[in-house]
């Protein structure tokens, strides 16, 4: 026979308990307290008292949606859902938390949809939904509601790409004012893995923040691949060009302009497809993200970028390659870099006519900063290409020759041009190193005319000791004036035939080595002996010395001159050669 224990007495509930149990009673009778009552009928008076957790009836009508709830479309079950709720009623309890000192609720961690819903049926007539059982859960922070959301529709996996960024976005403001600090994504990570169980990943989280940051106009529309993969790249390093030229304000303007004129597209568009009967629409196109063309936006944002710098879109292109490759590359190197060539073109005409007519679209270029290059030097680019046909002729493809054209032969032309291309940027680049020890920007000058390096060198106008209105150290003016000798010789430019097609004008100003050589052969002497204080066709042999004195400067000359014979030796030029001036 077993023995009987006798239990202790049950201690009487006091207080707020007291009140829990009330509540409690008060459910299963099914005799829900006043919707004004709500919390008295817990027995506490303020919200911070509330047990986490606990039961509560309160009306309909004081519950409210969740303001930050990172959904902000309609579930698109929402009528089937509806009727359900109709049916059965809300089988799942909504719960439900409040801030302090307001009086309202405001739905806790998913449940803005059931909510929607029974305020429907219940302005429709139906009384079962006067009231809602809900569960009460305590305040913790802005923060904690917004992820409890972002739980909730990660694990129904019916939220966007956007809304989930936004809702980071969110989460990362309010955790950044309750805690003080400025939290990065790799913080914002660890935060929400801990408190909340969300694993999305540091770089996740990053790319979500950027799109918020800097997409928001078009962000309903994207994906995490177009963020990841094309748009977060494309931005970037565009953004670290404009740091380079000084022009980040103006190009975030450009860029964000693009992106809303964008979304008035993409509006229009949705609108369209909306108006079309569902039927005829493939499963796919229902996606917003669907309308968005990665492509089209990538070649438009990289046009504006490339209009705010008074560039060729393919010479930004080209820049932005150069930058990601070398992020130390300097600025006055950076905008030397020459236009890429297109990858894929039908045949060796088609490139040759595209590179020309980017060459004649193309945006004009930057005015020289005058103190700018005194200081760093860079070599120049005049804005006026020269169109006379009077100079030397190359020889060109003719129209039986192009047409007939195997698809191999023109695949190889324009890997031909490709190359050529990459030999002038390496020799612009190697130019341009020489230039940040001799300062050449006053003298050198790119060229589209046909000279053998698409470069002429001028008369300085200030002479070798001066650039600028600045006295330069005499032992760079002898640097500046073998340099200056070494380039001439190799340029092409002794040839007349060369010198006839350098342009006569530089942005408007007279380049002084064609004006001197139009003017006669005397003139043209004089000009280059006052500037080298020995005739021009003396071998300026002490000058050429000094030059290979400094390791620095004779390896940068070297450079230079190795970029100068591989450029070169691809190059078509005139047979023979003809003095300036022939007797």
């Amino acid at each position: 026979m077993s023995q009987s224990t006798t239990l202790p007495p049950l201690n009487k509930p006091t207080g707020k308990h007291e009140g829990y149990a009330a509540q409690a009673k008060n459910s299963l009778l099914g005799t829900p307290p006043a919707p004004s009552d709500s919390m008295a009928s817990l027995g506490v008076q303020n919200v911070d008292d509330v047990m986490d957790g606990s039961v509560a009836t309160l009306s309909v009508n004081d519950i409210d949606c969740y303001d930050h709830n990172p959904r902000t479309q309609q579930n698109p079950r929402y009528a089937e859902i509806k009727a359900s709720i109709a049916a059965n009623h809300i089988q799942n309890q909504i719960s439900v938390t409040r801030r302090p000192g307001h009086k309202r609720y405001t739905v806790y961690g998913g449940g803005n949809t059931r909510l929607t819903i029974a305020k429907e049926l219940f302005a429709e007539g139906d009384a079962r939904f006067a009231t809602l059982t809900v569960i009460v859960r305590k305040w913790q922070g802005e923060s904690n509601v917004v992820a409890s959301h972002l739980v909730e529709n990660e694990l129904r996996g019916d939220i966007s790409f956007w809304e989930k960024a936004a809702g980071i976005a969110d989460i990362r403001k309010f955790l950044n004012d309750e805690t003080g600090r400025q939290l990065k994504a790799p913080e914002l990570h660890n935060e929400l893995r801990k408190r909340h169980g969300l694993n999305f990943g540091a770089r996740t989280i990053s790319n979500m923040l950027f799109a918020v940051d800097q997409l928001a106009p078009i962000g309903q529309w994207l994906t995490a691949a177009a963020v990841n993969q094309h748009l977060r790249p494309a931005f970037l390093s565009i953004f670290d060009v404009a740091a380079k030229l000084d022009r980040s304000g103006d190009v975030k303007d450009a860029l964000t302009a693009v992106l809303h004129q964008h979304a008035a597209r993409l509006t229009t568009l949705e609108t369209e497809r909306l108006e079309t009967d569902k039927s005829d629409v493939n499963a796919d196109e229902t996606d917003p993200a669907s309308l968005l063309k990665t492509e089209q936006l990538l070649s438009e944002i990289n046009s504006a970028a490339a209009k705010v710098f008074g560039y060729d879109p393919r010479k930004l292109l080209a820049m932005r390659k150069a930058l990601a490759a070398n992020p130390k590359i300097a600025h006055e190197t950076l905008t030397l870099i020459s236009a890429d060539l297109p990858e894929n073109t039908s045949s060796a005409a088609d490139a040759t006519s595209s590179t020309n007519t980017a060459k004649q679209e193309s945006q004009p270029k930057p005015k020289r900063d005058s103190n700018q290059d005194s200081k760093a030097g860079a070599v120049q680019q005049p804005q006026n290409v020269p169109t006379s046909t009077t100079g030397p002729q190359h020889p060109q493809p003719t129209a039986a020759t192009t047409s007939t054209a195997s698809s191999s032969g023109a695949a190889s032309a324009t890997t031909e041009v490709a190359d050529q291309q990459t030999l002038r940027n390496d020799l612009i680049a190697a130019l341009a190193e020489l230039n940040d020890l001799v300062f050449l920007g006053d003298f050198v000058f790119q060229t589209e005319n046909k000279l053998p390096l698409n470069l002429y060198i001028d008369f300085p106008a200030e002479g070798f000791g001066s650039a600028d209105g600045m006295i330069l150290q005499p032992e760079l003016a002898h640097y500046r004036a073998a340099v200056w000798r070494l380039l001439v010789a190799n340029t092409g430019q002794l040839d007349r035939r060369y010198t006839q097609i350098i342009d006569p004008l530089n942005e408007g100003k007279e380049c002084l080595w064609r004006s001197a050589f139009d003017r006669g052969e005397t003139v043209f002497h004089q000009k280059a002996e006052s500037l080298l204080g020995e005739p021009l066709d003396s071998a300026g042999q002490d000058d050429m010395h000094l030059l290979f004195t400094k390791p620095e400067i004779r390896r940068a000359v070297v450079r230079v001159l190795s970029k100068i014979d591989s450029y070169r030796s691809i190059q078509k030029e005139l047979d023979g050669f003809v003095p300036l001036f022939a007797h």
